[in-house]
This record gives C-alpha cells, structure tokens and sequence, in this order.
C-alpha cells in the first residue's frame, strides 16, 4: 500500500515485483496506491478492502517490528482465539530499544490512559502492526485518517466486544524513511478521544456514528 509516497517508493514496487507490459504481475503481490496522502489509517482500510484471504495483517515499511513477528499475530487469529492482534512493545514480556524518547512517550502515555478508561486493559494501543479476521477489519470504526485512527479502531473493536489480544513485541527504530506524524496533532487527537470516551460518547448508539464518519 502507497500512501501517496513522494519518494518514488510506487515506481520501486513495480520494478521489484515484476510488472509485464501489460501490467499484469508476474507475483502474488497486489500494489494499491493513493495518488495522495490520505493518513495511515485510510491507508488501512484502502488495503483491507484490496486485500484478500481470512486473515488481513499490517505492517510498517520502515521495519520498526520484524516481519517475523506476523506469525505470531495470525497464530490466535487461525486457532479461533481472537478477531484482532495486535503487537505490544509495553507488554511485560516486549521491549523498546532506542526510540526517539519523545515518540516513545506519547505512545506510553496514551497507551496508559486508554487502559484506564477502557473495559479491556490492553498494554498497547497505538500500534500499527496487527492481524485481523478480514470481516472484522473491513467494519471497524474510525473518524480519523491519520495516525489517530489506528488507536480508534482497536477502541471501536474493544467497545463492540470482538476478541482482542496483544503479543509481547519488540518495536525498534526506523530503519528506512522520515516520519511524517505530526506529534502535535496527534497529542491533541488523543486527548480528544480520551474526553469522548469519559463524555460516554463512543458507547452505544456512537460507535454507529463513528463508522459513517469513516465512509
């Protein structure tokens, strides 16, 4: 999935997987791309809607988890345990090594408010790289594009009951790219969610209200 990258990261795909001239791949890849940058959450669910097979999982480009952590987020998803995994650097048994220390608490700190206020005490909520039964994924709720929206989702999961489990995960630096999250955007769209969940706003009839946002 390209969301819009101007780093010719579309063109680089296509010669690395292999397009004919017909534009028929010669692999099992499917490449999606947004001719701007709509957020990573949009991005998501672009990609849901592309992706086939039971199970939908996601991932950062920059190697921040690796790749092989997919086995373990699929594992509870397969066995009928979960509709959606998701990895945890702040599990007990994760780890952290050399995160920018700004980036590592806004994480934390949200993370911990959210486990405050919500029924299901997840360790991490902010990140990005999960497993989910593909129905699951199509229907969840955000109103967010951006990075703010991947937190709504596992919220809007939580808040409607369906199964959710974290694995132990070790979250690393970026190894390729800049990001290009606005941290104070994000500050102020976490705290926002935060006053609508005490507010009681994304209980009951508002979580129906906030998957006709996402459309």
């Amino acid at each position: 999935m390209d969301d819009g990258s101007r780093d010719r990261t579309f063109e680089r795909l296509m010669a690395e997987f292999g397009l004919v001239s017909n534009g028929q791949s010669l692999s099992d890849v499917q490449i999606v791309r947004h001719t701007e940058n709509l957020g990573i959450a949009a991005a998501m669910q672009t990609g849901f809607m592309a992706a086939r097979g039971e199970i939908l999982c996601t991932l950062d480009s920059d190697c921040t988890y690796d790749p092989m952590i997919i086995c373990d987020l699929i594992t509870p998803i397969a066995a009928g345990q979960a509709d959606i995994v998701t990895a945890s650097p702040y599990h007990p048994q994760g780890a952290v090594a050399n995160v920018p220390r700004g980036r590592l608490l806004l994480s934390r700190a949200a993370s911990w408010i959210y486990r405050q206020i919500l029924p299901l005490p997840l360790y991490t909520f902010t990140s990005c790289c999960r497993a989910y039964r593909a129905p699951v994924a199509r229907q969840l709720a955000f109103k967010h594009a951006g990075f703010l929206g991947v937190s709504e989702m596992l919220v809007s999961a939580i808040l409607t009951r369906l199964r959710v489990v974290e694995v132990p995960a070790r979250l690393e630096p970026r190894r390729y790219g800049v990001s290009k999250m606005k941290t104070l955007r994000v500050i102020g769209g976490h705290l926002g969610l935060v006053l609508r969940l005490l507010a009681g706003r994304w209980q009951n009839g508002s979580v129906q209200e906030a998957t006709h946002g996402s459309r």
